[in-house]
């Protein structure tokens, strides 16, 4: 099987895990974090987060992790696959949306990890980001 056909398998399987596919690209945080919110629906979480990165181009979006800190807040960094060679220098908008086991660990709340800032979710309404 060529290499080009297998990097494309590998990236289509990727995206559809919400993991970015390893060896097929270089993985970075997502530059700014614009906003992150969580919904329940039945047993499963899903958290949907907005971000910029630098430049056009960028591919699968994903929230890599958990962590857990010792208070059993969970900590995602939320990444993409960069650009490989030129890219148009303009910031670009980036989502994506995942969903997460029911509340492991008692979670207070979920924090969502970019380059240069992060983004609290409190675990209920009553709490403060």
């Amino acid at each position: 099987m060529p290499d080009r056909v297998k990097w494309a398998f590998a990236a289509i399987i990727g995206v559809g895990l919400g993991v970015p596919p390893a060896a097929a690209c270089t993985v970075e945080r997502v530059a700014v974090i614009e906003s992150a919110r969580l919904e329940v629906q039945g047993t499963t979480r899903i958290v949907t987060a907005e971000g910029t990165v630098t430049t056009a181009g960028w591919t699968a979006p994903a929230l890599r992790g958990p962590r857990f800190m010792e208070d059993g807040t969970e900590i995602y960094e939320f990444v993409a696959c960069r650009p490989d060679g030129f890219a148009a220098q303009v910031l670009s908008p980036v989502s994506v949306r995942r969903a997460l086991a029911a509340n492991p660990r008692d979670s207070r709340a979920v924090i969502i990890l970019g380059k240069t800032n992060s983004w609290r979710i409190p675990r209920g309404p009553d709490e403060k980001r």
